[in-house]
């Protein structure tokens, strides 16, 4: 049983655009087919293939990795996409690499897109975008909690009944927990990498945010369509020091250990539920202040 906390994110606030989290062009336009069935999820794919001047069939084949983009699609696809220059030339340049067939070449090419995009893409390793994606995504846990049910078996198909997601982005949450090493492949299964997912950081980030948004979110929307027996909930408005905060804050620590105990003790666990423990100050005038 490995419990997936989020007391702070470690990293600092940065602005990274998303095409440079990606070492493949196929990962590129699917990025951008998802940010469209977000905001549409009646987007399709036909819809997407239109978009950038390709018939379907040629789309999902791209995909699919049974064909290659040429590199002069590549540039026009780019354009209609409307990628910044540098992010259209780095496209562009996967797209070569990626039809390349001679190995030195290959070699040679990969040596000049890590020189030419140095500083782009090393600023998003270094910062691990992966990780940072994880956890502005609360379906990423939610995937990882999945593992923890009994008598389940974990693909892309159970995440979209589940989770009521695409089947694009199952695969592409399944794909980057691979690459964090939370879950690995295992005689044909998806299995649980060994180990807790906690983070931690003092400084607030916009993914940290994005998540508490959601979970917001999905909080009201479980109000409105979960009865009472089906949730927990509780409230109250307190007054605290500065020495009391600290004190909430580690018997808050002290609670979620305790849930996640019961948890473990569980031999019936079947449902993936989302525990959060919000304290915030009422007051208007409160200052805001940089964490030490």
């Amino acid at each position: 049983m490995f419990p997936a906390r989020i007391d702070l994110l470690r990293y600092d606030l940065y602005d990274a655009r998303m095409s440079f989290e990606n070492q493949d062009y196929r990962s590129i336009l699917r990025q951008a087919f998802l940010e469209r069935i977000r905001a549409n999820r009646r987007y399709s794919q036909r819809a997407f293939a239109r978009l950038i001047a390709l018939n379907q069939s040629s789309l999902s084949q791209i995909l699919s990795g049974h064909k290659n983009l040429s590199e002069a699609r590549a540039y026009s696809v780019a354009l209609k996409l409307q990628m910044p220059d540098d992010e259209r030339d780095y496209f562009v340049a996967l797209v070569r690499l990626e039809g390349t067939q001679d190995l030195e070449m290959k070699r040679r090419l990969r040596e000049q897109i890590d020189l030419q995009f140095k500083g782009k893409i090393l600023k998003v390793y270094d910062l691990n975008l992966d990780e940072f994606q994880a956890i502005s995504d609360w379906k990423h846990f939610a995937v990882l909690q999945l593992f923890e049910l009994k008598k389940v078996k974990v693909d892309e198909t159970l995440i979209c009944k589940r989770f009521e997601i695409h089947p694009l982005e199952a695969a592409q949450i399944i794909e980057r927990l691979c690459r964090l090493n939370f879950i690995h492949i295992a005689e044909g299964r998806l299995v649980r990498t060994q180990g807790p997912v906690v983070f931690k950081t003092g400084a607030r980030l916009t993914a940290l945010t994005q998540f508490y948004n959601d979970q917001l979110e999905r909080a009201k929307n479980a109000l409105a369509i979960q009865e009472p027996t089906q949730r927990i909930a509780g409230s109250e408005t307190l007054a605290f020091s500065e020495e009391g905060l600290k004190e909430a804050r580690r018997i808050t620590d002290a609670y979620l250990d305790q849930l996640v105990e019961v948890s473990k003790k569980d031999s019936k666990r079947s449902t993936v539920y989302q525990i959060a423990v919000h304290g915030f100050s009422l007051e208007k005038n409160l200052k805001s202040r940089s964490p030490k």
